[in-house]
């Protein structure tokens, strides 16, 4: 699939943080996808809020994890068969096997 997404100001100095392994496979996805999808910062969001939660553990504090968030022109949408499509578009990213016929 050949798209015109591009992650904004926002995603790319989130992303900044994040394992390069990861921002990889995130830029990848992103180029797979069908719907155009950012980066937020919801988990360092929570951390900061106070939440006492497992959030202290959470991946996305060491930059092993992303949250991501669809946007449907500029709005977000959390019509969840947007995120089933852009969770397909990971798959596909991080999957190290590339079949060729």
């Amino acid at each position: 699939m050949v798209n015109n997404f591009k992650f904004s100001s926002n995603s790319e100095a989130i992303l900044a943080d994040v394992n390069p392994d990861l921002v990889r496979i995130v830029r990848l996805a992103l180029t797979l996808s069908s719907v155009d999808f950012g980066i937020t910062e919801r988990q360092r969001e929570i951390l900061r809020a106070g939440s006492k939660s497992q959030t202290m553990k959470s991946r996305h504090i060491t930059g092993h994890a992303v949250d991501v968030v669809d946007y449907i022109g500029e709005n977000i949408s959390w019509d969840w068969n947007y995120y089933v499509q852009i969770a397909k578009a990971f798959k596909l990213a991080s999957n190290p096997i590339r079949w060729v016929f």
